[in-house]
């Protein structure tokens, strides 16, 4: 009867937004992600979606990753069309280095097969 119940499974997406607006680190957009890259895409993804076409609404000023209070994030300048500055921030605790870590306990356990 597994199989019955494995077929009924709602999959899991492989992006998910949620907290606030993004323009302080209490009020980041946290994205949920299976991997760094969909994270990264996502995150330019939301820009595009609140801040129009890159490089004809807006440019990127500069990207950084800050740890603090015990998760990552990705926080964005960037210069609207008009001149004016906006801050975007991302909690990207839940994709952040994700396959260097699994990458690192796949290493590890071979090491002591050997």
């Amino acid at each position: 009867m597994w199989i019955f119940n494995w077929l009924r499974r709602k999959p899991k997406p492989l992006v998910a937004f949620s907290g606030g607006p993004g323009d302080t680190a209490e009020t980041a957009v946290v994205i949920q992600a299976e991997t760094t890259p969909l994270g990264t895409i996502a995150e330019y993804l939301y820009i595009e979606k609140v801040c129009g076409r890159r490089d004809e609404d807006w440019k990127q000023i500069l990207q950084a990753v800050k740890g603090m209070n015990g998760k990552m994030y990705d926080f964005h300048i960037i210069e609207m069309k008009d001149g004016s500055r906006r801050e975007l921030w991302f909690d990207i605790t839940s994709f952040y280095g994700r396959e260097m870590m699994e990458l690192y306990r796949a290493l590890h356990d071979l090491r002591t097969l050997g």
